[in-house]
């Protein structure tokens, strides 16, 4: 119950912390939109798309550069070292923000004690990613052995992020009993715009060493646009009562989450004459395209596509709690014991309608995908194009309100109705913990007891050869009660020396969308994709020791030793399904294995001095390794026996942190590494290293007690590298670095 009471106290008690505390529990820009998932209701303004035909003609030099790129790097020997090199991802990041937060509090002292706060503010982001990529075939070319690039992809992305939220919190006290209040509303809005150049070539051909020569290139362009908004709102309230040894707490949470995307907007095509298009999405509602395309250059276009998405996703989280805690103290020992329940329900409703305009040498058909309330679950929907010489525009608009189901392809059904969903999980616990103090020995007990039921809705689609498509509701359920024992005795030898040795068990449910119940069977392609309404939740069983020492000379050393028993993990299946009446389809959906380990290392040392160099300073030096190794097996029942990945993981922190009257400044670098080796069927060999390091510069100056202003910069860097050996033999690398900087002056009253 402990766990749930956190979730209102956030709301109504202020910390101090270290920078290099604040600087762990904050996001950096870059994250900002994933911190600030708390948002609000969409704006009703339609996204148009930007004019990009001052941009085509640098975008264009770029590309023809990364091809040039590609016949230099052609003339090298060492296969390798090519691919690895052609394969370079480079990302630049350009940021720009600016934001104002106000914060005011009041208190009330006195028998009956009161205080309250709010907390307002509002910030605006806006972001560039450029990147160059370059991919090629899944076929070595015959007449030299080699696989080769045969694409070159140049992406733009702008991104404008606004946020804005407003927390209310207030406590009342009468006596030692205390009741309290808390509500907020936080919103998160993006516009973003993204422009996506694609040379595609014909495969190259070695006439000597030296000299390359290529077949006919084409390029493809997106153009993407629109707005993503999301809102989180948060209310809670309880009491607890004092009565000395025993306390009671009582209090409920409840959490509202929203993400809309009315109109995210695609268009992207392929031009043979290499000729200028501009199209704009003008209605979002009703959606009409226009264009400065001639009606005699309609049908040189040997791929058109406009795309419209809406999509909509609402989570609500329901907490009650009911936690009752008695202490106890004796001559020779201390007891404290706690008796709790809470009832937990979690619900998600997901929907999304896409429309699809696509254009084949002159065949144009548009259609839409999606859920309407009024008309039945799927709803097909065909268009008509028409063309208007005098207006020199291009109408889609609709042709018959009556549901069908013509689809232009199977992907876009399955994108739509695989969204498609509704979600129920409802847990019910009580739980009981113990704390017995004697001596230097401290033990701690606990057990616990749960009750889920899990309801979930989706739909089955069979797309058969003819391109005919069945369509059928499916629904899940699932009803399991568990208990989680818990452990723990920890040791003091001195003043500055501990030990502890604790155990537990705990619980990993699965995700939402991956219990939902669709299932699409395509006879044209032969693959299934599925949900899995019985996939069962993974199990820890934990066991750890650890020690920790403080040294008078101010240095502070600890360590511990995991090891975690895993069981019912998740995997993700892509197999071949060897029974049944899908004989040879390839399967993709999550699964239970049997079982999996996690050893793990972890390392810390911190020293703390103070000098006089610059005054009167104290510095702090903190140095910090953690090292995790996985592996697991399965033995699947309806696909090929497939060997996990192996996982092995190092992270290492080094700090450095120092205060010199009102100025602080620190250093922070985290290096982090991950390799996987994963075994797949036909005895290929998937190696995966990715190794991520970033760096943190903080600068903090208090002019006084109410003026502060500060100053981070933060380096990211990230390498990856794939390897596949046995079936495909490629060979990827991809390097990412940027840097972001951020600049904040706060005004107390």
């Amino acid at each position: 119950m402990r766990f749930f009471i956190p979730i209102i106290a956030v709301f109504l008690i202020g910390t101090q912390e270290s920078i290099a505390q604040e600087i762990s529990s904050e996001e950096s820009l870059r994250d900002r939109s994933r911190i600030l998932k708390k948002v609000n209701p969409v704006s009703s303004e339609t996204a148009e798309f930007s004019d990009f035909s001052e941009l085509s003609a640098s975008e264009d030099a770029e590309g023809f550069l990364a091809l040039g790129y590609l016949w230099s790097a052609y003339q090298q020997n060492d296969q390798k070292n090519i691919l690895s090199l052609l394969s370079r991802y480079n990302n630049l990041t350009g940021n720009f923000g600016y934001g104002t937060n106000l914060q005011y509090s009041f208190y009330n002292k006195g028998k009956k004690s009161s205080r309250v706060s709010i907390d307002i503010g509002s910030n605006k982001y806006d972001r560039r990613f450029e990147s160059l990529q370059y991919l090629w075939d899944s076929e070595k070319d015959p007449s030299i052995d080699r696989y080769l690039p045969n694409t070159a992809r140049f992406d733009v992305r702008n991104l404008e992020t606004r946020t804005r939220h407003l927390r209310l919190q207030g406590q009342t006290s009468i006596g030692p009993h205390k009741f309290f209040l808390a509500s907020s509303q936080e919103i998160i809005e993006e516009i973003e715009e993204r422009l996506r150049l694609e040379f595609k070539m014909a495969r190259p051909l070695f006439i000597e060493d030296s000299e390359v020569t290529f077949g006919e290139s084409r390029k493809r362009k997106s153009f993407r646009k629109g707005p993503d908004s999301r809102t989180e709102t948060v209310f809670g309230s309880g009491f607890i009562l004092d009565f000395d040894q025993l306390k009671i707490r009582l209090g409920a949470v409840n959490r509202q989450w929203k993400r809309l995307r009315p109109g995210i907007s695609t268009i992207q095509f392929e031009d043979r004459l290499n000729e200028g298009i501009t199209l704009n999405v003008i209605n979002q509602e009703e959606p009409v395209i226009e264009g400065n395309i001639a009606e005699q250059n309609l049908h040189q276009f040997d791929f058109l596509e406009i795309r419209f998405e809406s999509k909509s996703t609402e989570d609500s989280d329901d907490v009650v709690y009911l936690d009752t805690n008695w202490s106890g103290n004796h001559s020779l020992f201390k007891i404290d014991l706690s008796f709790g329940s809470l009832f937990r329900e979690k619900v998600r409703e997901n929907f999304e309608v896409r429309r699809n305009f696509n254009g084949y040498d002159g065949s144009y058909r548009l259609s839409e995908v999606g859920r309407n309330e009024a008309e039945g679950p799927i709803l097909g929907r065909d268009y008509e194009l028409g063309y208007f010489p005098s207006e020199n525009e291009i109408h889609a608009h609709f042709l018959s309100n009556e549901s069908n189901y013509s689809f232009d392809t199977v992907s876009s059904q399955q994108d739509s109705l695989s969204q498609d969903y509704t979600s129920y999980e409802r847990v019910f616990g009580i739980y009981s913990n113990a704390t017995f103090t004697l001596g230097d020995w401290v033990f701690l007990s606990g057990l616990r007891n749960e009750n889920t039921k899990i309801e979930t809705f989706g739909f089955e689609v069979i797309a058969q050869d003819d391109g005919s498509i069945e369509v059928s509701p499916k629904a899940g359920f699932q009803d399991y009660s568990n208990t989680f024992p818990t452990f723990s005795a920890s040791y003091r030898h001195s003043k500055s020396s501990t030990s502890n040795l604790s155990w537990q068990r705990t619980i990993a449910r699965p995700d939402y969308y991956d219990l939902i119940p669709y299932r699409i069977i395509s006879r044209t392609s032969d693959i299934v994709t599925a949900g899995n309404p019985f996939l069962k939740p993974t199990f820890f069983e934990a066991i750890s020791a650890s020690w920790t020492k403080q040294i008078p000379t101010g240095v502070s050393v600890s360590a511990k030793l995991t090891s975690i028993g895993i069981n019912d993990f998740f995997y993700s299946v892509e197999d071949t399904i060897k029974s049944g009446p899908y004989v040879g389809f390839r399967s993709r959906s999550q699964s239970n294995g049997t079982n999996a380990s996690i050893r793990g290392f972890d390392f810390s040392m911190s020293k703390t001095f103070s000098s006089n160099f610059f005054g009167k300073e104290k510095t702090n030096i903190r140095l910090v390794h953690e090292y995790r190794e996985s592996d697991a097996d399965t033995n699947l029942e309806y696909v090929l026996p497939t060997k996990l990945p192996e996982v092995a993981r190092n992270k290492f922190r080094f700090s450095l942190e120092q205060s010199i009257g009102k100025f602080r400044w620190l250093l922070q670098i985290d290096h982090k590494d991950k390799s996987i080796d994963k075994y797949g069927p036909n005895l290929s060999t998937f190696e995966y290293l990715d190794d991520k390091m970033t760096s943190n510069a903080r600068f903090v100056y208090n002019f006084d007690q109410n003026w502060e202003a500060l100053i981070d910069f933060i380096n990211f860097g990230k390498t990856r590298l794939n390897e596949t050996i046995g079936a495909d033999g490629r060979i990827g690398q991809t390097t990412v670095d940027c840097w972001q900087s951020r600049m904040k002056i706060t005004r107390r009253w």
